[in-house]
Protein backbone atom coordinates (compact mmCIF):
# COMPACT_ATOMS: atom_id res chain seq x y z
CA UNK A 1 0.00 0.00 0.00
CA UNK A 2 2.92 2.32 0.59
CA UNK A 3 5.63 3.00 -1.94
CA UNK A 4 8.93 3.02 -0.11
CA UNK A 5 10.72 4.78 -2.95
CA UNK A 6 8.62 7.96 -2.90
CA UNK A 7 10.91 10.87 -2.01
CA UNK A 8 9.50 13.45 0.34
CA UNK A 9 10.21 17.02 -0.70
CA UNK A 10 8.97 20.47 0.20
CA UNK A 11 8.83 23.56 -2.01
CA UNK A 12 9.21 27.06 -0.70
CA UNK A 13 8.48 30.38 -2.43
CA UNK A 14 7.56 34.12 -2.38
CA UNK A 15 5.67 37.42 -3.18
CA UNK A 16 2.90 39.95 -2.15
CA UNK A 17 0.91 43.03 -3.16
CA UNK A 18 1.02 46.51 -1.71
CA UNK A 19 -0.63 49.84 -2.21
CA UNK A 20 0.96 53.24 -2.39
CA UNK A 21 -0.22 56.79 -2.53
CA UNK A 22 0.74 59.80 -4.57
CA UNK A 23 -0.24 62.44 -2.02
CA UNK A 24 1.48 65.74 -2.52
CA UNK A 25 1.82 68.58 -0.05
CA UNK A 26 -0.71 71.38 0.10
CA UNK A 27 -0.05 75.11 0.07
CA UNK A 28 -1.14 77.30 2.94
CA UNK A 29 -0.35 80.68 4.38
CA UNK A 30 0.20 81.43 8.02
CA UNK A 31 -1.34 84.28 10.04
CA UNK A 32 1.50 86.59 8.98
CA UNK A 33 0.92 85.73 5.30
CA UNK A 34 4.11 83.66 5.03
CA UNK A 35 4.03 80.62 2.84
CA UNK A 36 3.77 77.57 5.11
CA UNK A 37 3.63 75.07 2.33
CA UNK A 38 4.57 71.66 3.52
CA UNK A 39 5.63 69.06 1.08
CA UNK A 40 5.21 65.53 2.22
CA UNK A 41 7.85 63.21 0.96
CA UNK A 42 6.66 60.87 -1.71
CA UNK A 43 6.34 57.34 -0.44
CA UNK A 44 9.26 55.15 -1.31
CA UNK A 45 9.08 53.58 -4.72
CA UNK A 46 8.12 49.93 -4.75
CA UNK A 47 11.05 47.56 -4.98
CA UNK A 48 12.30 46.48 -8.37
CA UNK A 49 11.57 42.93 -9.39
CA UNK A 50 15.20 42.02 -8.66
CA UNK A 51 14.97 43.55 -5.16
CA UNK A 52 11.68 41.75 -4.54
CA UNK A 53 13.16 38.42 -5.64
CA UNK A 54 16.22 38.95 -3.43
CA UNK A 55 14.04 39.76 -0.39
CA UNK A 56 11.81 36.75 -1.02
CA UNK A 57 14.76 34.42 -1.49
CA UNK A 58 16.21 35.74 1.80
CA UNK A 59 12.98 34.77 3.59
CA UNK A 60 13.01 31.35 1.92
CA UNK A 61 16.62 30.87 3.02
CA UNK A 62 15.63 31.52 6.64
CA UNK A 63 12.76 29.04 6.40
CA UNK A 64 14.98 26.50 4.62
CA UNK A 65 17.09 26.37 7.78
CA UNK A 66 14.06 25.20 9.76
CA UNK A 67 14.33 21.60 8.65
CA UNK A 68 13.20 19.84 11.82
CA UNK A 69 9.58 19.33 10.70
CA UNK A 70 10.78 17.71 7.49
CA UNK A 71 13.21 15.44 9.34
CA UNK A 72 10.50 14.28 11.73
CA UNK A 73 8.12 13.65 8.85
CA UNK A 74 10.71 11.63 6.93
CA UNK A 75 11.74 9.59 9.95
CA UNK A 76 8.17 8.69 10.88
CA UNK A 77 7.23 7.90 7.27
CA UNK A 78 10.26 5.65 6.88
CA UNK A 79 9.31 3.77 10.06
CA UNK A 80 5.77 3.11 8.83
CA UNK A 81 6.94 2.07 5.38
CA UNK A 82 9.48 -0.33 6.88
CA UNK A 83 6.98 -1.86 9.29
CA UNK A 84 4.09 -2.04 6.80
CA UNK A 85 1.90 -1.23 9.80
CA UNK A 86 -0.68 1.43 10.48
CA UNK A 87 0.78 1.98 13.93
CA UNK A 88 2.13 5.52 14.16
CA UNK A 89 0.15 6.81 11.16
CA UNK A 90 -1.45 9.43 13.41
CA UNK A 91 2.04 10.72 14.27
CA UNK A 92 2.88 10.93 10.57
CA UNK A 93 -0.38 12.84 10.02
CA UNK A 94 0.65 15.32 12.71
CA UNK A 95 4.14 15.67 11.21
CA UNK A 96 2.70 16.24 7.72
CA UNK A 97 0.35 18.84 9.18
CA UNK A 98 3.36 20.57 10.78
CA UNK A 99 5.00 20.71 7.34
CA UNK A 100 1.83 22.31 5.93
CA UNK A 101 1.84 24.81 8.81
CA UNK A 102 5.45 25.75 8.05
CA UNK A 103 4.64 26.18 4.36
CA UNK A 104 1.72 28.41 5.32
CA UNK A 105 3.94 30.47 7.64
CA UNK A 106 6.42 30.95 4.81
CA UNK A 107 3.66 31.94 2.39
CA UNK A 108 2.31 34.45 4.91
CA UNK A 109 5.80 35.93 5.41
CA UNK A 110 6.24 36.26 1.65
CA UNK A 111 2.86 37.94 1.27
CA UNK A 112 4.04 40.64 3.68
CA UNK A 113 6.70 41.75 1.19
CA UNK A 114 5.91 44.83 -0.82
CA UNK A 115 5.71 43.68 -4.45
CA UNK A 116 7.33 45.39 -7.39
CA UNK A 117 5.21 47.71 -9.52
CA UNK A 118 4.48 44.78 -11.84
CA UNK A 119 2.72 43.01 -8.97
CA UNK A 120 3.20 39.74 -7.23
CA UNK A 121 3.50 36.46 -9.10
CA UNK A 122 -0.12 35.31 -8.74
CA UNK A 123 0.45 31.97 -10.48
CA UNK A 124 3.22 31.22 -8.04
CA UNK A 125 1.06 32.04 -5.03
CA UNK A 126 -1.81 29.98 -6.41
CA UNK A 127 0.58 27.04 -6.74
CA UNK A 128 1.85 27.60 -3.17
CA UNK A 129 -1.69 27.57 -1.81
CA UNK A 130 -2.46 24.41 -3.79
CA UNK A 131 0.65 22.68 -2.42
CA UNK A 132 -0.40 23.55 1.14
CA UNK A 133 -3.91 22.24 0.49
CA UNK A 134 -2.58 19.00 -0.98
CA UNK A 135 -0.19 18.57 1.96
CA UNK A 136 -3.12 18.95 4.37
CA UNK A 137 -5.01 16.35 2.31
CA UNK A 138 -2.01 14.05 2.73
CA UNK A 139 -2.17 14.53 6.51
CA UNK A 140 -5.85 13.55 6.42
CA UNK A 141 -5.00 10.51 4.31
CA UNK A 142 -2.37 9.38 6.81
CA UNK A 143 -4.92 9.84 9.59
CA UNK A 144 -7.47 7.75 7.67
CA UNK A 145 -4.82 5.10 6.94
CA UNK A 146 -4.08 4.83 10.65
CA UNK A 147 -7.79 4.36 11.36
CA UNK A 148 -8.07 1.63 8.75
CA UNK A 149 -10.31 3.65 6.43
CA UNK A 150 -10.00 2.39 2.88
CA UNK A 151 -12.63 4.51 1.12
CA UNK A 152 -10.42 7.53 0.41
CA UNK A 153 -7.25 8.08 -1.57
CA UNK A 154 -4.28 5.88 -0.75
CA UNK A 155 -1.22 7.32 0.94
CA UNK A 156 0.74 6.65 -2.26
CA UNK A 157 -1.76 8.63 -4.34
CA UNK A 158 -1.76 11.50 -1.82
CA UNK A 159 2.07 11.54 -1.75
CA UNK A 160 2.21 11.69 -5.52
CA UNK A 161 -0.39 14.49 -5.57
CA UNK A 162 1.75 16.43 -3.09
CA UNK A 163 4.90 15.91 -5.15
CA UNK A 164 3.07 17.04 -8.30
CA UNK A 165 1.82 20.19 -6.54
CA UNK A 166 5.30 20.95 -5.24
CA UNK A 167 6.75 20.53 -8.73
CA UNK A 168 4.21 23.00 -10.18
CA UNK A 169 5.03 25.43 -7.36
CA UNK A 170 8.77 25.15 -8.06
CA UNK A 171 8.24 25.67 -11.80
CA UNK A 172 6.12 28.78 -11.20
CA UNK A 173 8.78 30.15 -8.86
CA UNK A 174 11.56 29.49 -11.36
CA UNK A 175 9.46 31.08 -14.13
CA UNK A 176 9.13 34.27 -12.05
CA UNK A 177 12.85 34.34 -11.30
CA UNK A 178 13.10 33.04 -7.75
CA UNK A 179 16.12 30.95 -6.91
CA UNK A 180 15.81 29.76 -3.31
CA UNK A 181 12.03 30.08 -3.29
CA UNK A 182 11.69 27.91 -6.38
CA UNK A 183 13.94 25.08 -5.28
CA UNK A 184 12.28 22.17 -3.52
CA UNK A 185 14.11 21.40 -0.33
CA UNK A 186 14.97 17.89 0.62
CA UNK A 187 15.36 16.38 4.02
CA UNK A 188 18.93 17.05 5.11
CA UNK A 189 19.66 13.84 7.03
Amino acid sequence: MLVAGVALTAALAAGTVGCGSDDEGTAATGADGADTTSVEADPPAPPTKAEYIAAADEICTRFDKKQEVFKVRSKLTDQIVASQSTEGADEVADAVDAVADQRQDLTDALRELEPPASGRPSDYFAAREKSIEVTRDLADTWDDYGKGKADGPTVDAALLAELDALEVNAKQGKKYGFEVCSAPIKDKK
